[in-house]
C-alpha cells in the first residue's frame, strides 16, 4: 500500500541560484515552501545557492539564519582574509571555517535530502558536479568568485564558482529524479542594478516593512576599509614591487565619486552581468515548472548585514506564489501526500 502511495507522491526538486548576498533570499523561499507543507526530495544550487542548499540538507537552516540577522558590516569584514591578488584578492579560509561551522554534517552522503553543488572547471570551463564526499570543499568551490576568492583544488585541477555555467541548476534537479522543479532565480533586473540603485532600495524596504536607515558615514567606511588593507598588504612588499603596483596605485587618500563601484563592485556586477544572460539562456532550455524571482537586485556583493530584508523578500514572494505552485503542482497527476 505504502509503495503505490509512494509512487502517487510528486518528487520536487529546488534549484537555488548563485547571486552573493541576494542569495539570504533562499532561507525565506524554503522557509515559505515547509510551512506550506511543501516537501523538498531533490536539490541543487549554485554558489550561494550551494551554501544556503547544502545548510538545509544538512539540517542547519534555522542556526544559519539566527545568525545572519546579527550580521553587521564589521563581522562580514572579519571574514575576509587579504592576500596579495595572485588568483583572488581572499585567501578564503576564513569562508571555509564559516561553511564548516554551519554545516552540520560535512559529506554529501549524511544529508537529508539529495544535494548536488555546481562548480566550474576554470582550466577547461566545463561544469563539474560535486554530489559525493567532502561536502564542506564543495561548497567552498562553488562560492568561488573569480578573481574575489582563490579557486580551490580539486583533482588535479581548479573550480570557482559554478555561476559561470550555471546559475540556476534547473536542469541539475531534473536529472537528479525531481518530477516537478521549483527555480530561484536572483538575477531580475540584476544586469540594472546600478541605475537608480536607491530609489530600487527604498521602495523594496518599504514594501517589506523592513525600513533600517544605514548612516552615509558607515556605507563610505565600509568601502574605505576594503582599499586601506590592500593599501597596507601592498605595503609590506619589497620594494621593487611597490613601485610597480605604485604605477596603478598611489599614496593618496581614495576619494570616490558618488555612486562609483569600488573593485569588488567592478568584479561582481561583471559577473552578475554574465550570469543573467547565461540564466536567460539556460531557462529557455531548462524551463522549470515554476520560477521564483525575488526583487533583491539592489543588494550588492557583501550585503549580508540586509538579511532580514533579503529573507523577507523570499519568504514575501514564495508565499504570494503558493497557490499558482499547487496549483502547477496538481496539473502534474500526482500528490505531495505520501
Amino acid at each position: 500500500m505504502s509503495s503505490e502511495a509512494d509512487s502517487q507522491k510528486i518528487k520536487i526538486g529546488l534549484a537555488l541560484g548563485s547571486g552573493s548576498a541576494r542569495g539570504l533570499a533562499h532561507i525565506g523561499v524554503i522557509k515559505a515552501l515547509v510551512e506550506e507543507g511543501i516537501q523538498i526530495d531533490y536539490m541543487a544550487g549554485t554558489s550561494i545557492g550551494a551554501l544556503i542548499g547544502a545548510v538545509y540538507a544538512g539540517g542547519g537552516l534555522d542556526r544559519l539564519e539566527e545568525f545572519m540577522h546579527t550580521v553587521d558590516w564589521r563581522m562580514i569584514a572579519s571574514y575576509c582574509d587579504f592576500v596579495f591578488p595572485r588568483v583572488g584578492l581572499l585567501q578564503g579560509e576564513k569562508i571555509n571555517n564559516f561553511i564548516d561551522r554551519f554545516l552540520p554534517v560535512k559529506t554529501f552522503e549524511e544529508t537529508d535530502i539529495p544535494f548536488t553543488a555546481v562548480a566550474t572547471d576554470l582550466i577547461t570551463g566545463e561544469e563539474v558536479l560535486l554530489k559525493k564526499g567532502d561536502l564542506v570543499q564543495a561548497v567552498r568551490a562553488s562560492i568561488s568568485l573569480p578573481g574575489i576568492f582563490q579557486p580551490v583544488k580539486f583533482n588535479g585541477t581548479y573550480l570557482v564558482d559554478g555561476g559561470l555555467v550555471n546559475p540556476v541548476p534547473a536542469n541539475i534537479v531534473k536529472a537528479m529524479g525531481a518530477d516537478f522543479v521549483l527555480a530561484v532565480d536572483l538575477s531580475l533586473d540584476v544586469a540594472r542594478r546600478n541605475v537608480g540603485k536607491r530609489k530600487l532600495k527604498t521602495l523594496r524596504r518599504k514594501k517589506s516593512k523592513t525600513v533600517k536607515k544605514r548612516r552615509k558615514s558607515v556605507t563610505d567606511e565600509q568601502s574605505m576599509w576594503v582599499f586601506k588593507k590592500l593599501e597596507e598588504k601592498y605595503r609590506s612588499l619589497e620594494s621593487s614591487v611597490k613601485k610597480t603596483i605604485n604605477n596603478w596605485k598611489d599614496d593618496t587618500p581614495i576619494e570616490e565619486e558618488p555612486g562609483e563601484p569600488n573593485i569588488f563592485d567592478v568584479m561582481a556586477s561583471s559577473i552578475n552581468i554574465m550570469g543573467y544572460h547565461i540564466t536567460q539562456r539556460n531557462l529557455e532550455y531548462y524551463k522549470p515548472d515554476v520560477l521564483l524571482q525575488p526583487e533583491v537586485s539592489y543588494i550588492g556583493l557583501f550585503d549580508y548585514d540586509e538579511a532580514k530584508s533579503i529573507i523577507d523578500e523570499g519568504y514575501q514572494q514564495t508565499k504570494e506564489r503558493i497557490e499558482n505552485i499547487f496549483m502547477a503542482i496538481e496539473t502534474n497527476g500526482k500528490t505531495i501526500q505520501s
